[in-house]
Parts: structure tokens; sequence; C-alpha cells
């Protein structure tokens, strides 16, 4: 979806919903091992781990598994969807944390802190049959994000200033399940869902330049909102057509009260003047 805004810059809203530590997990502390898949129980390779409240194992019963989809070993981005089934009905956590599962399928968003970070995944059914499958992701920034590397900020000395607002709102509510989360574009305003205290809700936004020139782009915040607002670096945008990607993300204190937040998340710029 896109609204433009005449002799500003042409907003991009994309349908990339990120509902950042909401059936997510991370473990950085934990340092940096090989993937490994190990299985226990009567299925697996370990030892059984039946006990008289479990139901008889079936003969020839399948192995339990979990197959995992679009899993790098390495990502330049710091929140990455990930995919993935159980060849069977049973239970499952990542690094301890339950997951809710859809016909033993699911689809969990993963933050990514940098360097090394070990995810968990572990099934378990109902004849305590266990299945444990461990992945390290590698997050490096991109080059370009640090200093020595970045594209000189220019910011034109007698430009033209102005500047546009995405009305943004957000629900904070302590009844929110891993998957009970909502995100709408209307006509107006950009709802960033409702979350849980603590947590972080953003949406992608691509920035284009729609004239032959200079701008200098930099973000600003109207209302209750406006302190929840991560704001992005300040950048420049050199040539015609040229685009920028950037998250409006809310991050939710620990301590913030229950209800509904809005604002305005301000795209402020200054066009260099043409000749």
């Amino acid at each position: 979806m896109k609204s433009e805004y005449s002799g500003i810059l042409t907003i991009a809203l994309i349908a990339v919903f990120s509902l950042l530590l909401l059936g997510c997990v991370q473990t950085p502390s934990i340092p940096m091992g090989n993937n490994t898949t190990t299985g226990t129980g009567p299925a697996g390779n370990g030892t059984p781990a039946l006990n008289s409240s479990q139901p008889a194992l079936p003969a020839n019963l399948t192995p339990l598994d979990i197959s995992l989809i679009d899993v790098p070993a390495q990502s330049n981005v710091s929140l990455i969807t990930i995919h993935g089934i159980l060849n069977r009905n049973a239970t499952l956590a990542i690094s301890g944390r339950p997951i809710r599962l859809v016909d033993r399928a699911f689809t969990v968003n993963l933050t990514l802190v940098e360097g090394p970070n070990r995810f968990v995944f572990e099934a378990a059914d109902q004849y305590g049959e266990k299945k444990t499958v461990v992945r390290v992701i590698e997050y490096a920034p991109p080059a370009s994000n640090s200093s020595e590397n970045e594209t000189p900020v220019y910011i034109p000395a007698n430009g033209t200033a102005a500047e546009k607002g995405v009305p943004v709102s957000i629900t904070v509510s302590n009844n929110v399940s891993l998957l009970a989360f909502n995100i709408t574009m209307g006509a107006d305003v950009l709802n960033l869902g409702t979350i849980s205290e603590g947590k972080s809700s953003a949406r992608l936004v691509v920035l284009t330049n729609e004239q032959d020139s200079a701008v200098y782009v930099h973000f600003n915040g109207t209302g209750n909102i406006s302190g929840m607002f991560e704001y992005p670096k300040p950048f420049t945008m050199y040539r015609l057509g040229e685009e920028h990607d950037i998250w409006i993300k809310a991050v939710i204190p620990a301590n913030a009260t229950l209800g509904t937040y809005s604002g305005e998340f301000l795209i402020q710029e200054i066009r260099e003047k043409k000749a």
C-alpha cells in the first residue's frame, strides 16, 4: 500500500509486520556452538522417558521430528521470520518459551543481537519422546551501518524545510497471546497492534526521493506515543528515485499504563534548492 505526499517524499508502507519479542526468544549470552539435533524417548536414540501416566507407545511409531524453514546461519538484519512444522502431534518450545502450533506448523519472529544467537527448539509428545534441534544464527550488521563506512550526511545550508506526519497508534494490554495481535493500515492511521508491556512493534516504510536534488531527512514525533518511538538515524538522499528503508517502531516500557497510545511519526526534511 502506498501513500504519496506531494512535494515531499513518496512513503510506501510495506506489508511487513514485526511483532518483536512476541513468540521469539534470544539467548545472546550463550556462547556460539555447533548446530545440533538430538532425540530422546522410545523412538529416539536416548533413554526412554516413559512413566506409568503416559499412554502405551504405538507400534512402528515414526520418530518425532522438527522441520525448520528459512533459518539462516548468518544474517545482516536483526529481525528474521522462520517457519517450521512437526511431523506429528506434540508441543513445541523455543529456548523454553511455548510456541503455538496450527496443524503442527508454526511461524515465529526472531530478534537477533550482534554476534551469535543460539535458539533451542524442543518438541515433546504424549508418549514422553522429545526432539531437540539447536540453531545458531550469526548477526553481523551491514558494513554501511558502521560510522567509518557511512555515506556522509549532507545538510543543505539554505534549503527548503518541510515535514509530513504518519498518524500511528498502538494498544498496550496484558491480555495478549502469542498470535493474538492485530495490525492494520487504515485510510489515516497506522495501527501497530496490541502488545504487552516491555514489548515492541514495528512497520517497514520505504522513502523515495521524488526530486532531482539532495534531501536531508530526520525524524520526530507528537502525541503520547512519541516517547515510545525508536527514531532512525538522520540521513541524506542525493539522487532522484533513491530509496531508503526505515522502521516506524514503538517500544513499550515495562511499566507502561494499559491503554491506547497515539500521535504522529514525523518525517522532516531539508531539501536543497535547485539553482
